[in-house]
């Protein structure tokens, strides 16, 4: 199994603190179809040829990281770090990460970037990636992003009652997200709980009707239970989408 698209990272701030967190989107997964596919494909939100992304379940407003502007050398870690993920060179950004770590170990921004390089490395970093998470967590326990990549990860490596646990949490810290969701409708799914998965499906596209994956799921669960009208419309929906190239 391999990562096709990359995760959100968070960004360089103002000039009146040394990190600041951008409101960023996060990476969604391909709806399975019913019957659940045995793969997944991750897909990018905002920008479809990168690999995971930056819209939705992420924290909010902002979090500045107390450090002081006047560290350039962490300033300019911090930034070479996030061109490299947006290069997509996570092995090189995973150095220059954790050279800043060293230097700023309480630091969330930092911490969160190294887990996202990791991330992308799909099986040589997921493991090294959840520890980061988990350190990232403990500054920061309100963040979504944090148990929304956690989720990921679980996928991943084929834990989707633990995903699913992930998943509820970031929907608990970001409840109308679109994505989170999604993500939940699809870990219910994936544990046999259907008629659970039905009202996120229903919520995701009501925050995001540009979610395709969710419109089949819909038309398939409402076909199955005998709402053939609004099956059908989901269904034009999907179809509609999937032609436009306007959803994602």
């Amino acid at each position: 199994m391999s990562f096709e698209n990359p995760v959100n990272y968070c960004s360089l701030g103002s000039e009146s603190a040394l990190f600041l967190e951008l409101n960023s989107s996060q990476i969604r997964l391909e709806a399975p179809m019913l019957p659940m596919r045995d793969s997944f494909l991750l897909t990018l939100i905002p920008l479809p040829i990168l690999l995971f992304t930056i819209v939705g379940c992420t924290g909010g407003s902002g979090n500045k990281v107390d450090l002081s502007a006047g560290k350039p050398e962490l300033r300019a870690l911090h930034l070479k770090g996030h061109a490299l993920i947006s290069q997509h060179r996570f092995e090189d950004a995973e150095i220059e990460l954790t050279n800043l770590i060293s230097k700023a170990p309480n630091s969330f921004v930092p911490l969160f970037n190294l887990g996202v390089a990791q991330l992308n490395q799909a099986e040589k970093g997921v493991d090294k990636a959840i520890v980061n998470f988990e350190k990232a967590r403990s500054l920061r326990p309100d963040h979504p992003g944090v148990p929304y990549n956690l989720g990921i990860i679980r996928r991943f490596k084929g834990e989707e009652e633990a995903a699913l646990v992930e998943f509820r949490k970031a929907l608990e810290l970001a409840p109308r997200d679109s994505d989170c969701h999604y993500q939940v409708a699809i870990g219910l799914l994936r544990t046999g709980q259907q008629e659970l998965a039905l009202p996120h499906f229903e919520m995701a596209v009501q925050l995001d009707p540009t979610i395709r994956g969710a419109w089949n799921n819909l038309q398939l669960m409402w076909r199955r239970s005998g709402r053939i009208e609004e099956a059908n419309k989901a269904l034009a929906t999907f179809k509609a989408l999937e032609k436009s190239g306007q959803g994602r």
